[in-house]
């Protein structure tokens, strides 16, 4: 991964440490999709699934990958989280695009390049 590359994603991975940022208007519609897909109990909060991604994006072991789409490249933080897979993705200026439970990570994350442990790529 090219130097530029890498310190973007870091800032991303930073950046969405601190705060959860989604785009305008698309908050609810993602928490709304997770509970008819499943992911989700029907009583689920807005503030309960960014929790989920909040745990996911600070969970040392969890695994980074960059995945790009259209030429432009997209941060996904992967981790066990209530006995699933969670991926959370965003782009490089911290904004969510999405976050939900994979139900087969091997063959879902072949498209991703694999950058390393969360741990690992902010040390």
């Amino acid at each position: 991964m090219i130097h530029s590359i890498q310190s973007q994603v870091v800032d991303a991975i930073l950046l969405v440490q601190r705060q959860i940022c989604w785009k305008p208007g698309s908050a609810n519609r993602h928490l709304q999709k997770r509970k008819e897909r499943g992911h989700l109990t029907p009583d689920t909060t807005l503030a309960e699934y960014e929790q989920i991604i909040h745990s996911v994006v600070w969970n040392q072991t969890a695994i980074v990958y960059l995945y790009v789409y259209n030429n432009v490249p997209y941060v996904a933080v992967v981790a066990a989280m209530r006995e699933q897979t969670w991926l959370t993705m965003f782009g490089l200026d911290g904004v969510l695009e999405t976050a939900f439970m994979v139900e087969y990570p091997d063959s879902y994350l072949e498209k991703f390049d694999r950058l390393g442990t969360l741990e690992d790529v902010l040390s």
